[in-house]
């Protein structure tokens, strides 16, 4: 199988996988918060997302392969639901973190943090 060099995303994949939306619901009677499962699989030596921030906390857990990650500053201080990154109003700042996300291996970070995702030479499989 030949991937371009675009990410498959799959978003809401416990709406529809019984196995996901029992271990979304788990979480959320441990942590008393909302989950959702969204898979991202991005083809080796290309970027899975742009540099943004996300306005809710997230869980990463790579599946496969790995990802090289850089967070930096929170351009805004705890951003409401709808409050999206915007390059003309946000700057990136100084990374705070860079470091590869190996398979197998979670990652929980709060949603004002920012972040770019750089292309690792393995296809990548990550589910957030």
């Amino acid at each position: 199988m030949t991937f371009s060099r675009t990410t498959i995303t799959l978003e809401y994949l416990d709406t529809v996988v019984q196995t996901l939306a029992a271990f979304c619901r788990s979480l959320e009677r441990e942590f008393s918060v909302a989950f959702q499962t969204n898979v991202y699989l991005t083809p080796a030596r290309a970027q899975g997302a742009k540099y943004h921030y996300d306005s809710h906390d997230v869980f990463v857990l790579q599946i496969a392969g790995s990802k090289y990650w850089t967070i930096y500053g929170t351009p805004v201080e705890l951003p409401l639901r709808g409050q999206d990154f915007d390059p003309s109003e946000h700057e990136r700042g100084q990374p705070t973190l860079d470091f590869e996300l190996e398979a197998e291996i979670s990652l929980t970070f709060h949603g004002s943090s920012s972040m770019t995702l750089v292309p690792v030479n393995r296809h990548r499989f990550t589910l957030r």
